[in-house]
C-alpha cells in the first residue's frame, strides 16, 4: 500500500503546487523561489551571527540557552534538565532537530515517556514508526488504517472519518498536554 499512498500524496502535492504557480504566475513563482533561496543561503553563511542574536533575544526574554557540540551532548543536556525537575512525561511538538539527534529514544531509555503532539507525528508514533515525510509524517496511512490504529492503541471507537479522527486525537492530546511534566518544541530559524 505504501507505493500507492506515495503516488496519491505526490499527485496531490504537485497538483497543489501547480495551482499555486498558476495563481502567482511562473515569473513571480521563480522570483519567490529565488528570494527564499537567497535568504536561506544568507542565514547559513552568517549562522554564527544569527545564533548569537537569537541567544541574546531569548536571554532578554527570560530564557536560558544551552550550547551543545553534538547530538550526544544535546541529549545529555535535555536529560539533565528533565532529571533536575523529576520529569516522567513529555509533550513534544514537531521538531526535526530532535529527530536528528535521537532525543525521543534517549528520553525513553531514561524512563521518560514522550508523546508527539503534532497530529501526523502522533499517528506515526502510535504506529511505532518514524515520520514518513518531513511535512506530512503519516501521509502513507489511510483513514481506515488510522482508525484501526486508534481503536487498537487508544481503545476508542474510531470511525474512518477525518474530522472525527482529528477530534479523537485532539481530546487524547489535550490530556497529554495537561499532564506533561515538560514540553519540548522545535523552532524554525
Amino acid at each position: 500500500e505504501l507505493p500507492s499512498a506515495v503516488q496519491k500524496a505526490t499527485t496531490r502535492f504537485l497538483g497543489g503546487r501547480a495551482a499555486l504557480v498558476e495563481i502567482l504566475g511562473q515569473d513571480h513563482w521563480q522570483e519567490l523561489r529565488q528570494a527564499g533561496h537567497d535568504v536561506r543561503l544568507h542565514a547559513i553563511t552568517h549562522l554564527d551571527h544569527y545564533l548569537e542574536r537569537a541567544e541574546q533575544a531569548m536571554t532578554r526574554a527570560g530564557g536560558h540557552v544551552h550550547w551543545a557540540r553534538d547530538a550526544e551532548e544535546a541529549c545529555r543536556i535535555v536529560l539533565e534538565i528533565a532529571e533536575q525537575r523529576h520529569v516522567k512525561r513529555v509533550a513534544k511538538s514537531k521538531s526535526m532537530v530532535t529527530e536528528e539527534i535521537g532525543l525521543n529514544q534517549a528520553m525513553e531509555v531514561a524512563g521518560i515517556r514522550v508523546v508527539e503532539t503534532d497530529l501526523g507525528e502522533y499517528i506515526a508514533q502510535l504506529a511505532g514508526a518514524g515520520p514518513a515525510h518531513i511535512v506530512v509524517p503519516a501521509f502513507h496511512l489511510s483513514k481506515e488504517e488510522i482508525a484501526n490504529l486508534f481503536r487498537q492503541r487508544l481503545g476508542v471507537d474510531a470511525p474512518a472519518e477525518a474530522q472525527q479522527l482529528c477530534q479523537i486525537a485532539r481530546q487524547t492530546l489535550r490530556e497529554e498536554f495537561l499532564s506533561a511534566d515538560m514540553g519540548i518544541s522545535g523552532g524554525n530559524f
